[in-house]
């Protein structure tokens, strides 16, 4: 409905989570654990099911029974596998389901001068990770704090150039990385129009919750994720991986994650060694949560015995768990 939440049945008006160490890098500046970049004021789970306030081409995308088939029969390396259920296995539904708003505007703004196709290439399909690339970039910040009465559109981040009349060329150069990056045919002063309006000018972009890193907190995440557990479980007991090599440079990723290069520099991290960017995500890393496993489970070498089954709850590491 028009007020972007669930109104009906047992999870009506559901509320996100405060989180109140204002040093947490997972929290809005309105103190609620979403994304920093994502200035959402509501309390409730938010859901805009559109991008931009448009139909998308991500509606085109939603993961088909046969991309499950194809994940389960024909990707033989664990490498391969990984980024596939991260993005072609499910990842549309996040961005169908979450969507954005706040941004319909740039299409009167820019549908002249850049074009209907281009605008919806470089703005509204990409309008949940611009602000998001910006800030891990650290052209962005979110501000410390807003208060829940803060005007709408005053709530804002702080991106690097919006304080001068113009930006400078290095500045542009930044922003263009996400914006820019299959475009070479529009000029200097078009390119700084939308990147102040985007970055500096409008209001912000919002963000549905299941878009982002909270998504776990809207119930519609618990029946995807575990779908593609069980998915993974009986490949592995059906059509198991013939090279489990714990590396994959598909889809971007410097070998363990998505975005272990992207990240700016100045946050807390060190990305030359291993406590950077992709911690957790190591074949080594420790599982964030205890799991029931059988007491002999990584020594066992035959098949489970019926009968009673003597179970422990610990940790363990991802490959542990594979």
């Amino acid at each position: 409905g028009e007020s972007h939440m669930v109104e009906e049945g047992r999870w009506a008006y559901q509320e996100t989570i405060t989180d109140d160490d204002v040093d947490s890098e997972a929290r809005n500046a309105y103190g609620w654990l979403r994304a920093p970049w994502n200035l959402n004021p509501s309390k409730h789970v938010t859901r805009y099911h559109k991008i931009c306030g448009v139909d998308s081409a991500y509606n085109n995308q939603w993961p088909s029974c046969a991309k499950h088939h194809y994940a389960l029969k024909s990707i033989t390396e664990y490498s391969e596998y990984v980024p596939y259920m991260a993005y072609e296995a499910h990842g549309q539904v996040h961005a169908l389901v979450g969507g954005t708003s706040g941004c319909y505007q740039w299409y009167d703004k820019f549908k002249d001068s850049v074009g209907l196709e281009q605008l919806n290439n470089l703005l509204i399909d990409k309008s949940f990770s611009l602000l998001r690339g910006a800030w891990r970039e650290g052209l962005c910040e979110s501000p410390e704090y807003c208060s829940s009465d803060t005007p709408e559109g005053e709530c804002k981040l702080l991106c690097k150039g919006c304080d001068s009349e113009t930006f400078s060329k290095e500045q542009l150069n930044e922003y263009q990385v996400e914006f820019w990056l299959n475009t070479t045919d529009h000029n200097d002063l078009i390119k700084e129009q939308m990147v102040r309006e985007v970055f500096c000018t409008s209001k912000p972009v919002i963000m549905g919750d299941q878009i982002e890193g909270s998504s776990p907190v809207d119930i519609s995440f618990w029946p995807i994720h575990p779908t593609l557990e069980r998915l993974t479980v009986y490949k592995n007991m059906r059509f198991p991986f013939t090279n489990t090599t714990w590396y994959s440079t598909e889809d971007s990723w410097n070998g363990y994650c998505k975005w272990g290069e992207t990240f700016a520099h100045d946050i807390p991290g060190n990305n030359t060694m291993k406590n950077d960017y992709c911690s957790g995500h190591y074949e080594d890393d420790l599982s964030a949560f205890e799991v029931v496993v059988p007491a002999d489970a990584l020594t066992r070498s035959t098949a489970l015995e019926e009968g009673p089954l003597d179970v422990v709850s610990r940790q363990l590491s991802n490959g542990d768990i594979m």
